[in-house]
């Protein structure tokens, strides 16, 4: 048999450990929007492994409850780790400085003390104001001049219109087994899967440090998306370009964490 030109690698630990921070990153976001303090729940449930600490708020307590609790200070302190050595010089991609604070904000795997430097961002297209949605529209995002102030540069990036999709196009979502189709049925993964891999190649390609990319979105989206039903239901999980960034260590952020950029 012929042998092929390369071999397609796949980590077990990496895949899990991808899970388990869309869980966390969905939890977080749940306790927050809820008004609570994330970081003061989160490590209650931890030490006392009492749900009550966690909102049923979309579906966070049930999400929470399927990572062993060893796993979620693995995960918590392999990601501390990872940003103190950015922060010390260690590894050569500079840390994002946004974790808890005083008051609690901030997603709270990217903790690092060093000051504030200006970074490539790579940033959704639609946010930026360009027509491209899967409608035709935008979705402007006015505080964007706080990054241009702060010194980042914005790497615009539709992954959709990078798969070769047209603009207007029909609706998609992922479905429960990682493919994506529109509401017609139509199969469109392979168009998907095109636009994550030329986003992920442009954002190395560029020296893009983060993302901030459009929330919900089957491309786009991190900690959250459609069910792949077309009822509007949120669910925990990825777009498949915001889950390649990730896999990748490249941080992704929905625009409602623009202030994690800052």
């Amino acid at each position: 048999m012929e042998e092929m030109d390369f071999t397609r690698k796949f980590k077990l630990g990496d895949q899990r450990d991808l899970e388990i921070k869309t869980i966390l990153t969905t939890v977080y976001q749940a306790l927050q929007e809820k008004g609570y303090n994330p970081v003061n729940q989160i490590v209650g449930y931890i030490l006392s492994e009492d749900p009550t600490y966690i909102t049923n708020y979309k579906s966070a307590r049930a999400m929470i409850r399927k990572v062993d609790r060893d796993e979620l200070l693995q995960t918590l302190v392999k990601y501390y780790l990872t940003h103190q050595a950015h922060r010390c010089g260690l590894l050569y991609q500079p840390a994002i400085r946004c974790g808890p604070t005083p008051g609690g904000s901030g997603p709270f795997w990217h903790i690092s003390e060093r000051e504030e430097a200006p970074m490539k961002l790579l940033v959704s297209r639609c946010l930026l104001g360009e027509p491209c949605r899967y409608d035709g529209q935008s979705k402007p995002l006015s505080r964007l001049e706080e990054l241009l102030a702060a010194g980042h540069t914005l790497v615009p990036v539709c992954p959709e219109v990078l798969g070769g999709l047209p603009t207007p196009r029909p609706p998609a979502e992922v479905q429960p087994d990682g493919r994506v189709c529109c509401a017609g049925g139509q199969d469109v993964t392979a168009s998907f899967q095109a636009g994550a891999e030329q986003t992920l190649a442009l954002a190395l390609r560029e020296g893009c440090q983060a993302a901030l990319l459009k929330e919900n979105s089957p491309s786009c989206g991190f900690g959250s998306i459609y069910s792949g039903d077309f009822s509007k239901t949120l669910v925990s999980g990825s777009g498949l370009a915001a889950r390649l960034l990730a896999e990748h260590d490249i941080p992704v952020y929905g625009e409602s964490r623009l202030d994690c950029l800052l």
